[in-house]
């Protein structure tokens, strides 16, 4: 017995396990009643009429309700009959099968003509040879959705003619996925084989770190809060100048006379002048806040060679500081109070 025919009763064996399952587990099932044959006789010539106008599909429709009635060698013949002129032809040779196994009881050349219709089927239905290839050794491989057991892996298994479509997938390989069209009479061969996952994409498929130059910057809570702190006091800052504006504009319009007006209103014109000198204090020290936030976020990362060199050079005597902050006194004259001296 060739590879193909053991293939093909496989086939049939599945087509017909459902239909034993009912015959066998069900035995006390209710007969059709004579309403229910009546009606089932009716459908059964107009599924024929259906059949000979070459109206396959509304012909199957019928054929399977009358079925379910009552499941005749003759209905089993001409649902396989329209399954077959609907492109079908695997589950047509397992409803023909099925009826050539009760056509004894039918009589004259019912029989024969089944076993014709058999033997011209036959020759029709395409095969797909399915085999593993690099990489596809364990994996789990699917046929049109359905997962094809290892009798069925490197053997020629009866399709049906058109697209089909083949998956694999197994561990630390990459999902395979290939569309095959197969034609009628011909025996086609698919090979599958699979590519491993690179190393990057598994680490993180796992949740694992992933080794990159382009890897992101962690941003660091040290230089958003002295950005943050920075903006906050250069706001601060800035209204405390605005109110001492506003001060000086109001002594300006109450100061009257030769006498000067921080003499005359020296009280309001001190507290004016100390906001003054603090907002621009606070903004100065804003100022910088930001500016070593934004530098300390924009500069790039050292290495880790570049990192000792800058610890041993650290440790050694009288090394100079890159930067430095100082509050001075400020100059005479001047409208604020003190004097912001940073180098980077």
């Amino acid at each position: 017995m060739s590879r193909v025919t053991r293939a093909i009763r496989r086939q049939l064996v599945l087509l017909a396990l459902p239909l034993a399952v009912l015959m066998f587990a069900t035995p006390a099932l209710a007969q059709p009643t004579d309403e229910e044959l009546k009606e089932a006789r009716t459908q059964f010539h107009r599924a024929l009429e259906l059949e000979q106008a070459g109206n396959w599909a509304g012909g199957l429709r019928l054929f399977r309700e009358v079925g379910e009635i009552k499941m005749t060698p003759q209905v089993r013949f001409h649902i396989a009959l329209c399954e077959e002129n609907l492109g079908k032809l695997v589950a047509a040779l397992g409803g023909y099968e099925l009826a050539l196994a009760d056509a004894d009881v039918v009589g004259g050349t019912f029989k024969e003509e089944v076993q014709e219709n058999i033997d011209q089927l036959r020759g029709r239905i395409p095969k797909l040879v399915i085999e593993r290839g690099e990489g596809a050794e364990a994996a789990k491989i699917e046929l049109d959705g359905i997962e094809l057991g290892s009798s069925s892996i490197g053997v020629e298994v009866p399709v049906d003619p058109g697209p089909h479509q083949v998956d694999a997938s197994a561990k630390g390989y990459e999902d395979f996925t290939e569309a095959i069209s197969v034609e009628e009479t011909a025996v086609s061969t698919l090979v599958v084989e699979m590519k491993r996952v690179p190393k990057e994409k598994a680490a993180t498929s796992a949740g694992g770190p992933v080794d990159s130059g382009a890897a992101k910057k962690e941003l660091k809570p040290l230089p958003i809060a002295l950005v943050a702190g920075g903006g906050v006091a250069m706001a601060a800052g800035g209204v405390l100048l605005l109110l001492a504006q506003i001060q000086f504009s109001d002594i300006q319009s109450q100061c009257t006379g030769d006498e000067p007006c921080e003499k005359s209103l020296e009280g309001p014109y001190n507290q004016a002048k100390t906001k003054q000198a603090v907002g621009f204090t606070v903004l100065g020290v804003g100022a910088v806040s930001a500016g070593a936030g934004v530098y300390l976020l924009l500069r790039p990362e050292k290495s880790e060679s570049k990192k000792s060199k800058d610890k041993d050079k650290s440790r050694r005597p009288n090394a100079k500081s890159k930067a430095s902050l100082r509050l001075l006194p400020a100059a005479p004259g001047s409208d604020a109070g003190f004097s912001l001296v940073g180098r980077f």
